[in-house]
């Protein structure tokens, strides 16, 4: 049933890459928090490796029993991630 969704999201994905979203995230500055879910079904969490190598500054946190859409899902756990996230110095 999510066939032509995640298709969509995957020709986003590819789009991006060969327009140099790499070179992009690399000149980011600011810290970074990158939240997945462990059950993302679009994009494999161990994706987040490989966006985290590619902005300085970045902190991760994976979600257990989380899907694609972490802030709807589990909005209050979102929320508690990303507020002690931006309390912490860098």
């Amino acid at each position: 049933s999510r066939v032509e969704i995640n298709q969509k999201i995957f020709e986003d994905l590819h789009s991006d890459l060969i327009k140099g979203l790499e070179v992009e995230l690399k000149r980011i500055k600011a810290p970074v928090l990158i939240i997945w879910g462990d059950h993302d079904r679009a994009i494999n969490a161990a994706n987040i490796d490989k966006y985290a190598a590619l902005i300085p500054k970045t902190k991760k946190r994976v979600l257990k029993g989380v899907g694609h859409l972490a802030m709807i899902e589990v909005p209050k756990v979102s929320a508690q991630v990303m507020l002690n996230f931006l309390q912490t110095p860098p």
